[in-house]
């Protein structure tokens, strides 16, 4: 009667093999396909292209874009692109120039 009410569970955690060699990330291919996406995205405010770097699996993303929705839907896609692991922004938002004339 001394463990009543107390459980007494054993965890198991079960190991796992992969039954064959995933092949490396190219992320000079990751690289390419995540910039053309970017930069093709016409609801972007861009003030100029978008570059993409990567290293490791972190996308850098660098340029200028018009509000801080434009800044979040170009890191989310990043996010989203597969090979991408993690996204370091330094994209400044700057809001479009405007010349007035008297």
């Amino acid at each position: 009667m001394g463990n009543r009410g107390m459980n007494s569970q054993t965890q198991l955690q079960p190991a796992y093999t992969l039954g064959f060699t995933p092949a490396p990330t190219d992320y000079q291919i990751v690289t390419t396909a995540l910039s053309t996406r970017i930069n093709r995205v016409n609801n972007i405010g861009r003030l100029g292209d978008i570059q993409v770097n990567m290293a490791e699996g972190v996308a850098v993303l660098r340029g200028d874009v018009k509000t801080e929705h434009d800044r979040k839907v170009a890191e989310n896609m990043a996010r989203l692109q597969p090979g991408v692991k993690s996204v370091r922004s330094e994209i400044n938002v700057s809001a479009a120039r405007t010349v007035q004339t008297e």
